[in-house]
C-alpha cells in the first residue's frame, strides 16, 4: 500500500500541468508609448486573440534561445487597429522553430496582423514590446478563457487522503466504508 501511495504521489508531482482546453482567448489593448525625443505616431489596438497550446521547438529570438515546450500560439485575431479591422497573418517560416507565440502567456514573441492592407507585427524586444520593430508600445493582455484547473497539489491531497482512509485495517476504513 505504501508503494502505491509513493507511485501515485510521484506520478502526480512529476506530471505536467493539465489544461481543460488547448484553446485560450485573450483581450489585447495597445497604444503608443512615446519616449522623449523619439517620433511617436499615435495608434490604438483593441483585439481578441485566440491561441492554441502547441508543443514543439520554439525560437525566442529576443533572447536568442530555442527551447522545447508548450506555449500558446496565435490561431485567430479580431478587433481594430486605428479603427481598421485586423486579421491574423502567418509569420514568415523560421527554420529554428515556432516564433509566433505568447511567452509565458503574456509576452508576444511575434504576432503578425494585417490592417488596412498593411502587415504589422508586435514583438518582444527584451525590456519592451515593439510595434513594427521600432516603436515601444503600452501592451496589456488578459486571458479571458476563464476555465481554471484544480491544483495538482489539491488533487494529490484528496487522492492520498482517500487512499489512507481506504487502507486495509485502518479504523477509518472500518467506520467509513463498512456499514
Amino acid at each position: 500500500m505504501k508503494r502505491a501511495i509513493l507511485v501515485l504521489a510521484g506520478v502526480l508531482i512529476l506530471s505536467q500541468c493539465v489544461h481543460a482546453d488547448t484553446t485560450q482567448t485573450w483581450s489585447i489593448t495597445a497604444s503608443e508609448n512615446c519616449e522623449e525625443g523619439l517620433p511617436c505616431p499615435p495608434f490604438s489596438l483593441s483585439a481578441t486573440l485566440t491561441t492554441e497550446l502547441v508543443t514543439g521547438t520554439f525560437d525566442w529570438t529576443a533572447y536568442d534561445i530555442t527551447f522545447y515546450g508548450t506555449e500558446p500560439v496565435p490561431i485567430a485575431m479580431t478587433g481594430t487597429f486605428n479603427g481598421l479591422p485586423v486579421m491574423l497573418v502567418a509569420p514568415p517560416p523560421d527554420p529554428n522553430g515556432i516564433d509566433d507565440f505568447l511567452m509565458g502567456g503574456f509576452r508576444p514573441e511575434l504576432i503578425y496582423f494585417e490592417a488596412g492592407g498593411k502587415i504589422h507585427f508586435i514583438e518582444d524586444d527584451l525590456d519592451k514590446i515593439l510595434l513594427d520593430d521600432s516603436e515601444p508600445i503600452n501592451w496589456k493582455i488578459v486571458e479571458t478563457t476563464g476555465v481554471p484547473e484544480p491544483s495538482a497539489v489539491i488533487l494529490l491531497g484528496v487522492g492520498l487522503t482517500m487512499l489512507l482512509l481506504k487502507a486495509p485495517g485502518s479504523r477509518r476504513e472500518k467506520s467509513l466504508w463498512k456499514h
